[in-house]
């Protein structure tokens, strides 16, 4: 368009009915120069200013495009874009079909599933003040994570809660690891927040499920860095029969 608002030149794309919407991180503009024949002297244009307008735009929340770009955390970023009959895109919760998990081994130092939550399925072992890194996620770089909410739910697979003491299971959450072990040194450890408790009460029978547990915030995990869901259990007297199993659901987004 001229200074004297003259539209020079204007097109117009129909997406039609098949394509109803789309998603773009960026809005381009391309100028040519195109002559018909040979021209003596060459051409010259003089572009003073360029504007490129967005219209229609939907401001929907940061996290909703994110998750519609494939950035969700339902999958790895790392296939995203590798959408195909031949492909299988890494899925970041331990989900599989018609799978019970198999049983955690419970450690301080190894994750027992190196998964961005999922089904989960252990032994009760006696009370103690370890922290047991339940899931362990590395979040593959270059990208980053932010966790936006966390959520638990169990309940006793086998055996009975005993007479002698009820089962407490604590919930926590470790952010920016540099490896799997929550011991890991400063200035490398897990930077850690509490979630909740459960408690499974004397002479619970089989079947019994405490409240969820559950937090909601906003926290960064950096390119590399592990997102652990943290378990301690610090008072406990069940046989080795009594175990646990339960699912955990993790929300946030990559960047």
């Amino acid at each position: 368009m001229t200074a004297l608002g003259v539209s020079i030149s204007e097109q117009i794309v129909d997406f039609g009915t098949t394509i109803g919407s789309f998603w773009t991180t960026h809005l381009n503009c391309f100028t040519r120069i195109y002559n018909a024949g040979t021209v003596s002297p060459a051409m010259q244009l003089w572009i003073n200013q360029t504007t490129i307008w967005q219209i229609d735009s939907i401001p929907a929340p940061y996290q909703n495009v994110q998750s519609g770009l494939g950035y969700g955390s339902l999958v790895s970023p790392t296939g995203s874009y590798v959408i195909s009959s031949s492909t299988t895109i890494p899925q970041t919760a331990l989900f599989s079909n018609s799978t019970a998990p198999v049983s955690a081994t419970l450690s301080n130092t190894v994750g027992s599933y190196q998964t961005m939550g999922g089904l989960f399925n252990f032994a009760a072992p006696g009370g103690a003040e370890t922290d047991y890194a339940l899931f362990s996620s590395l979040i593959p770089p270059p990208y980053s994570f932010t966790c936006t909410g966390v959520k638990v739910s169990s309940y006793l697979s086998t055996g009975m809660i005993n007479s002698g003491s009820a089962l407490v299971l604590m919930w926590g959450l470790g952010f920016n690891s540099i490896s799997q072990s929550l011991a890991t040194a400063a200035p490398y450890s897990p930077q850690r927040k509490t979630m909740g408790i459960q408690t499974f009460v004397q002479n619970a029978p089989t079947g019994t499920q405490p409240a969820d547990v559950s937090w909601s915030g906003m926290e960064v995990v950096q390119p590399g860095r592990y997102l652990h869901v943290i378990l301690r259990i610090p008072q406990s007297t069940q046989a080795p029969l009594t175990s646990i199993r339960g699912c955990c659901n993790i929300e946030g987004y990559f960047e």
